[in-house]
């Protein structure tokens, strides 16, 4: 009894604290919505305010259009240059354990930018564009690192809006003194565009919903002199915003801060972060940068795609901007990159925020800042670590600060600045911490060595062969006032030595990998005091070329000959090599080759009109020559009017002749900007049949119209097939959340064949429509496949709801795509070998569901699927081939023993399949810890002629993934003792990029360490 009335009482006491919190809460809002609302106009008012809010809309989409950026003399226009971004919910930071840590000790770059896409994969449910967030939410907080486009989306969100006659109300926090919101409006409005009473204007447009409210740079607030008055300062802003919101219910409202910077007290708002730009949008921004000059544009195009780690910053806009900058100048990228990171430093450390009068208060200066740095970065690239936990970060920091006159204790709120305000360092996962890019720590690092010199040359030289230090050596070289002293280190060689007419690299192993390594350094044109150094590097390089008994060798030795600055000599030194070597080294560097009416072609023609027609005419007959189709599409990107009857003559030789058919896309494109053709031309070709359907349809039909006209065009049974699945995979990663709606029309549609409706189903897979694909899923009038597709949709998105039914269609398999009716150019005669093949995504979805009974059942069914096989036919049939994708991500180890069984267990090979033999379905599932181990296996066995090509492949993907020294033994056992489907070139070929990962040395004697 006692205890009952314990309870009662607990239960009475928790109902009033719940009533006293909600009453609290409902006299803050009361408070802040009964403030007194805008005095009611009368008509004639409303109509002097319209007059008055249609002048100034037009002076404000004048100014939002322009921007200025960094050292830019002149504003850019942000209509042609602004390229749209990406936005998601904000994700909280995944836990990483020490075991993680330890495996990613040594990585290369490309091995942790592919972790970083995975993951960011995972992370992608649902991509909105930042228009689409505010009309969804109302109310949108975008969080991004420094330079991640936060502003520039403001003001193009401020340029779209006021071109579209709502008004826009664009604030920036680090302007805002004392006063409200709309206080600092009315003074700034006054001034800049001469508008009294500004503030009445915009309270009415904000009540009336005809008003926008950016608010940019909640992290930018400035309010003192220490960081306890910018604290005050920014919750003082917390509340306006707060008020604004409650006071404004009709008006959206979207604010911008840094991520190490939000503090999270917006309740009311949805919480969205920015993407980084990805390859596509990369190369749209060059291209609008570099729209007048696309000579430059497809330059830097291809600089970014030679250097992975300058792409891996131009994922940032600010950076990215800066390199279109840099590389406007004239200077080359990436051969003197070094000079570029340097300069990426100093925007993010100082002229970013000084650019923009933004006071950060810092605890030290910027040279303390970097000297942490660089000591940060020296610690953890000797460590081989790219991510560091935050207790051991904080150390290195306290032990810093005395030397700088710092309290120690000071050390946590070092690191909130650092983060916080220069982006530099960031919170990569939970407590856990790394440098804003792997380039970075690596120029920081060269920059300390540089600093320290003999010894850390020494040091760095025991390691060279660790491609870890790879770039750290190459960006040293460029910092160094003398790379004598590294370059005679790499090479093996004391640091007396002088002018020798030796072999220079000493000690060097089969590859010549010191003598390749010490070229490379030229590459950054460093300065070197012996002179003699520099001309025997260049020369011995050379000689490899010419002299290598590895192709491997020969090739890098001629590229990097090429890019010291000797292209002018490279057809002099290939005129003593074989016939068969100067073919080869020529193809892989692209000398010319040109018949006689090309080697005029110089691309300064572009800028000229009337050469371009004249240049367009004189190749027009050649247009099935390949050398001469990228200048034709060069040249058709920059034609007027007069060209129109010479690209009607190129559109109808790519209609007929399969050499020129590659000029089909530039030609249609040329006519539609010349208005010579309309896009409803283009879209009547869709429903040709096969044999008029011209392939470079399904590269222009995607950029044509909007979403809903390309999704009508999808689900039209007259649209072909191969338009078909051009538009379908062009949606799955264009499609906005706008098409959610329509699709799930569509899916209820029993009038659109299944199959179609499958493809809808994966459409869905990157949007959140948890409560209608449930709702279809349980709805039996849908048919039974889309309720399966819906399934699928359900288990990617991480919902285990389809789960049941996924696996229900295991033991009988799915219903099968009667062809027969249907004519040889639609889609359903060919859905079985479209990779939207249903099996084969519901077996991906099954294996990718982290469900361990799941899997277990898809193991158990692939056991015995294979269990019943040929006992002399080295093939996957049916079932198991379509479980093999998903099953070599789910359990790769299993499946690849499994396979090597299979292929151990056949008594007598007597034929070899042309394709998908079980060998190459081994090369796919193939884990690194089993590559030794399949490779001495599969040498084991007696394989017929036919399965050469096969063994090749496996070779090509034990030299992608392969990182033991047991591999390089068994990859030297194939080149000493080749069989007679084993060919040792190619295992020679694998050879160095497998001793890289191992971190091992093959030297002539036959000795691995």
């Amino acid at each position: 009894m006692g205890t009952e009335i314990i309870v009662a009482l607990i239960g009475l006491a928790g109902g009033l604290v719940t009533a006293g919190l909600g009453f609290y809460q409902w006299r803050k809002t009361h408070k802040a919505t009964h403030e007194p609302a805008p005095a009611k106009l009368t008509r004639s008012a409303e109509k002097a305010l319209g007059r008055r809010r249609t002048g100034l809309l037009d002076r404000l989409t004048d100014d939002m259009r322009h921007i200025t950026l960094l050292n830019r003399p002149k504003p850019l226009n942000i209509e042609s240059l602004y390229v749209q971004l990406r936005v998601h919910d904000q994700q909280p930071l995944r836990f990483m354990h020490h075991e993680e840590l330890q495996e990613l000790r040594g990585r290369q770059l490309d091995d942790l930018i592919e972790l970083t896409r995975a993951r960011e994969d995972e992370r992608k449910a649902e991509e909105l564009t930042p228009e689409e967030a505010l009309a969804r939410f109302r109310r949108i907080v975008v969080l991004g690192d420094p330079g991640a486009g936060k502003t520039t989306m403001l003001r193009y969100l401020g340029f779209k809006a006021a071109r579209d006659g709502i008004l826009p109300v664009f604030v920036e926090l680090r302007r805002l003194a004392e006063g409200s919101v709309l206080d600092y409006v009315g003074a700034r409005w006054a001034e800049r565009y001469g508008e009294p009473d500004a503030a009445e204007l915009v309270e009415h447009a904000l009540t009336s919903g005809a008003a926008v409210l950016l608010i940019d740079g909640l992290d930018e607030v400035q309010g003192g002199e220490s960081s306890d008055e910018t604290d005050a300062a920014y919750q003082r802003v917390i509340r306006e915003i707060d008020r604004l919101a409650a006071r404004y219910p009709a008006a959206a409202i979207a604010v911008t801060c840094r991520r190490a910077g939000w503090r999270g007290q917006l309740p009311a708002f949805r919480t969205l972060e920015v993407l980084d730009f990805d390859d596509a949008q990369i190369n749209q921004f060059v291209g609008n940068w570099f729209d007048a000059d696309p000579a430059k544009r497809d330059k830097l195009k291809a600089a970014l795609r030679r250097s992975s780690r300058i792409q891996t910053l131009s994922a940032n806009p600010l950076l990215l901007s800066l390199i279109a900058i840099v590389f406007e100048s004239d200077l080359e990228l990436p051969e003197r990159r070094s000079k570029l990171y340097s300069r990426t430093i100093e925007v993010l450390l100082s002229e970013w925020d000084s650019r923009r009068d933004i006071k950060r208060f810092p605890r030290f200066t910027a040279d303390r800042k970097r000297d942490l740095l660089e000591e940060i970065a020296w610690h953890y690239q000797r460590e081989r670590l790219a991510y560091f936990p935050k207790d051991e970060l904080l150390g290195m920091i306290a032990e810093f600060l005395p030397s700088v006159d710092l309290d120690p204790a000071e050390a946590p709120a070092i690191l909130e600045e650092i983060c916080e305000h220069y982006g530099l360092l960031k919170e990569q996962a939970h407590e856990v911490y790394g440098f804003l890019h792997l380039t970075v720590q690596e120029y920081f690092a060269a920059a300390v060595a540089a600093r320290i010199g003999a010894p850390a040359i020494a040091e760095i030289a025991l390691v060279r062969h660790d491609p870890w230090w790879e770039e750290v050596i190459l960006l040293l070289a460029g910092q160094l006032h003398d790379a004598t002293p590294l370059l005679l280190a790499l090479l093996g060689r004391d640091q007396g030595c002088g002018e020798t007419g030796e072999w220079l690299a000493a000690d060097d192993d089969v590859f010549h990998n010191d003598l390749l390594l010490a070229g490379q350094c030229l590459v950054s044109t460093p300065r070197i005091r012996a002179t003699w150094l520099r001309g025997r590097i260049v020369e011995q390089v050379g000689e490899l070329m010419i002299t290598s008994p590895h192709e491997q060798v020969s090739k890098r030795a001629a590229e990097l000959f090429k890019e010291i600055g000797q292209v002018d000599r490279i057809e002099a030194r290939l005129q003593d090599a074989d016939p068969d070597r100067r073919e080869r080294v020529a193809a892989a560097l692209g000398l010319p080759d040109c018949p006689d009416f090309l080697e005029e072609w110089d691309e300064r023609v572009l800028d000229d009109p009337a050469l371009v027609l004249k240049w367009l005419e004189r190749l027009a007959p050649h247009a099935t020559h390949s050398d001469g189709l990228q200048p034709l599409r060069q040249l058709m990107e920059r034609t007027d009017e007069r060209a129109i009857p010479v690209l009607w003559q190129l559109h109808d030789l790519a209609r007929e002749d399969i050499r020129a058919a590659d000029l089909l896309l530039g030609c249609w494109q040329a006519l539609l900007r010349l208005g010579e053709i309309g896009e409803e031309q283009l879209w009547e070709l869709i429903d040709c049949d096969v044999a008029e359907i011209p392939f470079s349809i399904v590269k222009i039909l995607p950029t044509l119209g909007d979403p809903h006209r390309r999704l009508a065009a999808l689900v039209n049974p007259r649209t072909h097939r191969i338009a078909a699945d051009a538009l379908f995979f062009d949606l799955c990663t264009s499609a906005t959340s706008a098409l959610v709606e329509p699709i799930l029309g569509h899916l209820r549609d029993e009038t659109i064949p299944w199959p179609t409706r499958w493809m809808l189903t994966e459409l869905l897979d990157r949007f959140s429509a948890d409560a209608d694909l449930i709702e279809l899923l349980a709805d039996e009038r849908v048919h039974p496949m889309v309720r399966t597709g819906v399934a699928a949709t359900l288990a990617i998105q991480g919902r285990k709801e389809g789960l049941p039914r996924l696996l229900e269609s295991l033991p009988h398999g799915l219903s099968p795509v009667a062809t027969s009716a249907h004519p040889s150019g639609h889609r359903l005669a060919t859905f079985r070998r479209q990779n939207v093949y249903p099996q084969k995504r519901v077996y991906t979805c099954l294996a990718g569901s982290g469900d361990a009974d799941a899997i277990n059942v898809l193991l158990a069914r692939f056991d015995s699927l294979t269990a019943s096989r040929s006992p002399t036919h080295p093939r996957l049939e049916g079932r198991a081939e379509l479980m093999l994708d998903g099953l070599a991500v789910a359990a790769p180890e299993h499946v690849t023993r499994r396979l090597m069984d299979m292929l151990e267990g056949m008594p007598a090979i007597t034929s070899w399949p042309r394709n998908d033999s079980l060998l190459a379905n081994l090369t796919i599932v193939l884990p690194p810890r089993l590559t030794a181990e399949t490779l001495r296996r599969v040498r084991a066995l007696s394989l017929p002629l036919r399965a050469a090509d096969d063994v090749a492949r496996l070779i090509r993907r034990v030299s992608a993934i392969a990182e033991d020294p047991e591999t390089v033994r068994e990859l030297l056992k194939i080149i000493d003792q080749p069989g007679r489907v084993w060919d040792p070139a190619d295992a020679l070929a694998a050879l160095p990029r497998v001793c890289a990962r191992a971190r091992v040395r093959v030297f002539p004697d036959g000795r691995v360490a």
